[in-house]
């Protein structure tokens, strides 16, 4: 085992049981939640990224294949009767539906995926709000706790 991975180890362990016997604090505890919604923010908004240059991608090959569709609609015009160029002429159709489908079902994620990660970030702001505010969660003084058995 390498000294950083040793090191690691010993710091996650140490801090679990430091977590035992001293639990973190309100504020501690939204700190630690906010940071890990930085991450996760951080993670879906690579992932979009990601998907929106896989969609333009998509977007450039189907403008492609359009212009080429459109140069063998042009040559079947001109001869009608060569029953391979009309064939290939339907499969070139058939490929292009398939892309376009492809497409929109690609940009309906994307929608949704950034849909998500706006509600994040809100619930994220919501939370920052909270943090700043000073409007964190009292600890229970168990003297005053109803419920308090003695």
């Amino acid at each position: 085992m390498s000294e950083p991975s040793f090191l690691e180890l010993f710091r996650s362990r140490w801090q679990d049981i430091a977590r035992q016997f001293w639990p973190e604090t309100p504020r501690q505890q939204l700190q630690t939640e906010l940071a890990r919604r930085d991450a996760e923010l951080g993670r879906r908004q690579n992932r979009l990224l990601l998907l929106r240059k896989r969609i333009e991608k998509l977007h450039h090959l189907l403008m492609v294949r359009e212009q080429g569709l459109k140069q063998l609609v042009a040559l079947v015009s001109k001869t009608p009767k060569d029953a391979d160029l009309t064939a290939r002429l339907q499969r070139y159709e058939r490929k292009i539906e398939l892309l376009r489908k492809l497409l929109e079902k690609h940009e309906r994620g994307y929608a949704r995926r950034l849909a998500r990660l706006r509600q994040r970030k809100q619930e994220r702001t919501e939370l920052r709000g909270c943090l700043f505010s000073g409007s964190l969660p009292k600890p229970i003084d168990e003297e005053n706790d109803l419920d308090y058995p003695f």
